[in-house]
C-alpha cells in the first residue's frame, strides 16, 4: 500500500478508508450508534489481512461527489449523517 501512496499521494490513504467502508458496509449499517460504528472499525481493521483483496477494491472503486451525497440521504444511514 505504501508504493501506492507514494505514487499517486493521498488520495490513495482516502481510497483505502472507502474500501475499509465498503467492505464493512453491512456490519457498520448494523450499528446501534456512532460510538458503536467507531468501535467496530477501530476493530476490524486490526484483523484486515488480505492486502492484496483491498488493494483490488481500493484501485476498482469509483466514488463521485454524487455517489457520496445520495448515499448520505439514504435512510439506513440518517445515524452517520448526525
Amino acid at each position: 500500500m505504501w508504493d501506492c501512496f507514494l505514487v499517486e499521494g493521498p488520495k490513495v490513504l482516502f481510497r483505502v478508508s472507502m474500501a475499509i467502508l465498503k467492505q464493512c458496509s453491512d456490519a457498520v449499517i448494523s450499528q446501534p450508534d456512532t460510538i458503536s460504528v467507531m468501535r467496530y472499525l477501530k476493530s476490524c481493521t486490526k484483523v484486515l489481512f488480505d492486502v492484496d483483496g483491498l488493494l483490488k477494491v481500493t484501485m476498482t472503486l469509483l466514488c463521485t461527489v454524487d455517489d457520496v451525497v445520495s448515499l448520505c440521504s439514504e435512510p439506513s444511514l440518517a445515524l452517520l449523517t448526525k
